[in-house]
């Protein structure tokens, strides 16, 4: 486990920390000698119970995910909110242009925020301005 996160810290571009605010090289973090702790257990009897143990394999449960929430709309192509679909474009070039070196500054925690106003139409529609 502690080779599969330290891989992904790595991937994510997470190569250097340096204990002091003012160095520039520093990304808070780095791969090689980050701390893992991996803490790892079996999974509770009861809910064992309630997704797989005397279960057919076409009547296994998912167990103790997380929730997931949101809604699709035609506003864009993928169905997404279209904050989401251009914040996720922003935050993916991001990514590109710190890995290729074009903004050699840039951190790995990147982050991206889109705000877009909308004009309500007298049949309840909305679309963006």
């Amino acid at each position: 486990y502690e080779a599969v996160v330290r891989g992904a810290v790595k991937s994510i571009g997470f190569d250097s920390f340096v204990d002091d605010l003012s160095a520039v090289n520093s990304k808070g973090l780095n791969y090689k000698d980050c701390e893992v702790l991996v803490r790892i257990n079996k999974q509770s009897p009861d809910i064992a119970g309630g997704v797989h143990v005397d279960k057919s394999e076409m009547d296994v449960g998912a167990g103790d995910q997380g929730i997931m929430f949101g809604y699709a709309t035609d506003e864009t192509a993928d169905n997404m909110p279209l904050t989401h679909s251009l914040a996720t474009r922003l935050g993916k070039t991001l990514t590109d242009v710190r890995k290729d070196g074009s903004l050699w500054w840039l951190r790995p925690d990147g982050k991206t925020q889109v705000t877009i106003k909308y004009q309500q139409h007298a049949d309840g529609s909305v679309e963006p301005l």
